[in-house]
């Protein structure tokens, strides 16, 4: 069984940049992300061992304080498959905190034997294209000239789940916000 962790984005899907990111490839198919916007912090291929992982989020996620993201660059990438384009809003410079206590909860799932997909990479996923329908120089400049203005989010929601589950996650946390 597949499992993630991952934090709640609070996107709006009427925000004028994301319908600009829109208008900009309406001749393109792409299958646009419907809501749910979220990073994964960790994505589990295989718990081997049948280890209850709930005490490791709540261990790191417990005292966690919530991340803000300035949220700065709309990009795309090609998926691990090769078979899509993941375009997605991303953040070029992530607080050492969060990247601290992602890597810190993906050293412990290793831990414990865990098998996890890949390395992290910040991004929200935006919408997916199908590779056969156009190349990543051609996409990535036309997702350039769209007009956008960077901004912070406070993260507060994290949600361990089960991949293809259309039930709620297995355990949910609301990280506290700093008093500034």
């Amino acid at each position: 069984m597949q499992t993630y962790l991952k934090i709640d984005v609070p996107l709006l899907k009427n925000a004028r940049w994301f319908d600009a990111l829109k208008r900009t490839l309406n001749g393109y198919p792409v299958k646009w992300q419907n809501g749910g916007y979220h990073i994964t912090m960790v994505f589990i291929n295989e718990n081997p061992n049948h280890i209850n992982l709930i005490p490791v989020f709540e261990k790191h996620l417990s005292s966690a304080v919530a991340p803000v993201l300035l949220f700065d660059k709309v990009d795309v990438f090609t998926a691990n498959s090769g078979k899509e384009h993941i375009i997605n809003l991303t953040s070029t410079t992530v607080p050492d905190s969060f990247l601290s206590l992602v890597e810190s909860i993906r050293n412990d799932l290793k831990e414990v034997g865990c098998v996890l997909e890949s390395d992290f990479k910040l991004h929200v996923t935006l919408g997916r294209q199908n590779v056969s329908n156009i190349d990543l120089k051609t996409l990535s400049s036309l997702i350039e000239q769209v007009e956008f203005t960077p901004f912070n989010l406070t993260l507060t929601n994290a949600h361990f789940c089960v991949l293809g589950s259309k039930r709620n996650s297995l355990f949910s946390i609301k990280l506290r916000a700093t008093n500034l």
